[in-house]
């Protein structure tokens, strides 16, 4: 899974606008990243918009097609695929494609423990940074939520996420910014 959260921990002395019943650290977005049967990352997956509220598995898409024009592991742009590469993509997804498992519609019962889990990270390991992206999963053992890794970008995976919320908090992160840089 990819949760995106932020952090208004960073801004606490700017003045920007804060609602005070809203946690400094919250999430904006899930997303259950399937990956493909022989892919070597999980670049190459089908991305499940997580319905947080009611706990469920959302509809998929893929973003593959972003990859194609940067190749990671030669550090070059792909100019020769940077007019044939479709820039946006309507594939929609209820099943894995792999192996025809059902995904849209299924419950997701830890939703709320995965969603808590990333948010004390981000209040532990980067309070100060405004966004980050965590990768997480759930197994079957203990503990039962792992997280692999932290992205400190701004990457919704096509996931949904409240845009006003989002737009907000990005005006008051740059305000801050600005009245940073004045103040240097």
């Amino acid at each position: 899974f990819r949760v995106m959260t932020g952090s208004k921990l960073g801004m606490a002395s700017s003045g920007t606008k804060r609602n005070k019943s809203e946690p400094p650290i919250f999430a904006f977005s899930c997303v259950f990243r399937a990956g493909r049967e022989g892919s070597s990352t999980d670049h190459d997956s089908i991305l499940f918009d997580v319905d947080v509220p009611n706990k469920k598995m959302g509809v998929g898409t893929v973003n593959m097609h972003w990859y194609q024009i940067f190749d990671l592991r030669k550090r070059w742009f792909g100019l020769d695929k940077f007019f044939t590469t479709p820039w946006l993509n309507n594939n929609k997804f209820e099943t894995h494609p792999d192996g025809d498992i059902p995904v849209t519609g299924e419950d997701i019962p830890e939703i709320d423990a995965m969603i808590q889990t990333c948010v004390d990270a981000h209040a532990k390991l980067f309070p100060g940074v405004p966004i980050a992206g965590w990768d997480l999963c759930v197994i079957d053992g203990e503990p039962k939520m792992c997280l692999l890794e932290v992205n400190l970008m701004c990457n919704f995976f096509k996931g949904s996420f409240d845009k006003p919320k989002y737009f907000e908090f990005m005006e008051d992160y740059f305000t801050f910014l600005e009245a940073h840089r004045k103040n240097q």
